[in-house]
């Protein structure tokens, strides 16, 4: 076991879910033929203390690994070890180590103030009173709770009760965080305050980050590493750095005149351009591939009154649009189409 912070060690884990309905029987269809596969052959090593996002599209396998890491399910093939436990054959005990916050599932108690689901957190955890009050201060104060803390969570929003989640899963400082979607009802504000939180977590208590989510933002504002799933595998492992990389697109941002109704957009196949007004000016934003930069700019000095222009890296989105599209096995460089160009979007 780790004194602080949990590894995670999964080798040719596999996971297939079985479902015969009654109809499936009737039709004589064998167990295999109504089998779904959630997670084949993965294999995957998180250290100690490290925080790791996981991204990727519906079916991918996310909520599966989740599971799996929470000992909820047990796998079909291969093995998960989590901080020298195997989740599903030791869950009472290992249970006691990690804090977790499922997706859409509510965790408090529905009908009574808030801070008592707090006290049984504490009570479940054997944590003693004075930790207690100097950790629930902690959270109460870092993540703005005071005023949420005497009402019941059916009266209030769902980012302010998945806020009281996230503080009852980090009360007994556990030694792995399991998160799935934490920041679903939150603005930016609030997800800063979780994401100081979670970091304090990391740095006080040496604690492991496993967030599952469909926000790129989140895994950036909380996480040092990703990981992209598709079709039950890892498809991506590093840093978002590194996931950018993965795309030679450059990020055009142009500022002009315009005005509503007038034709201010270039259209480049492949690409998704965005107008909008800011300050008076019109945005013109669109990832485009580097062969394209050129007469995309061209075209826009060509007929409109050009105020600013930025080039940077392609967003982290677009990359991952590519990677979720990606056709198996297709290797090499990702074809784009030549730099055929034309008018399109309206500023509204």
């Amino acid at each position: 076991m780790t004194d602080y912070g949990f590894d995670i060690q999964a080798e040719g884990l596999s996971k297939t879910y079985f479902r015969r309905r009654l109809l499936d029987v009737l039709r004589r269809r064998s167990p295999e033929e109504t089998a779904r596969v959630g997670i084949r052959s993965l294999s995957l090593s998180i250290s100690a203390g490290e925080s790791v996002g996981i991204v990727g599209p519906n079916g991918a396998g996310k909520s599966t690994l989740f599971k799996l890491m929470c000992g909820i399910i047990a796998p079909t093939e291969g093995s998960i070890v989590v901080g020298g436990w195997r989740p599903q054959e030791d869950r009472r005990r290992f249970t006691r180590h990690i804090g977790v916050v499922m997706g859409h599932k509510n965790m408090l108690w529905w009908d009574i103030p808030a801070r008592h689901s707090l006290r049984f957190c504490a009570a479940l955890y054997d944590i003693g009173d004075e930790s207690f009050e100097e950790r629930r201060d902690y959270l109460v104060g870092a993540l703005g709770l005071s005023n949420l803390l005497e009402s019941a969570p059916k009266r209030l929003s769902l980012g302010q009760r998945r806020l009281i989640e996230c503080a009852c899963a980090c009360l007994h400082a556990p030694e792995l965080l399991l998160l799935d979607e934490p920041a679903i009802g939150l603005d930016i504000v609030v997800r800063n305050r979780l994401a100081k939180v979670l970091k304090h977590m990391q740095e006080e208590y040496g604690t492991t980050i496993v967030l599952v989510s469909h926000s790129l933002d989140d895994v950036d504002m909380i996480c040092d590493r990703a990981l992209v799933m598709k079709e039950g595998g890892i498809i991506f492992d590093g840093s978002l750095d590194d996931l950018r990389r993965l795309d030679k697109s450059r990020g055009v941002r142009v500022s002009l005149d315009g005005a509503p109704g007038e034709r201010i957009s270039i259209k480049v196949p492949g690409a998704q351009p965005q107008v909008f007004r800011k300050a008076g000016d019109v945005q013109y934003q669109c990832d485009v591939p580097e062969a394209l930069v050129s007469p995309v700019l061209s075209a826009l000095l060509d007929r409109y009154h050009v105020r600013n222009v930025e080039i940077g890296a392609a967003s982290v989105e677009s990359v991952l649009l590519d990677l979720y599209e990606e056709e198996p096995g297709r290797g090499g460089e990702r074809p784009h189409p030549g730099p055929r160009l034309e008018t399109s979007l309206y500023c509204e």
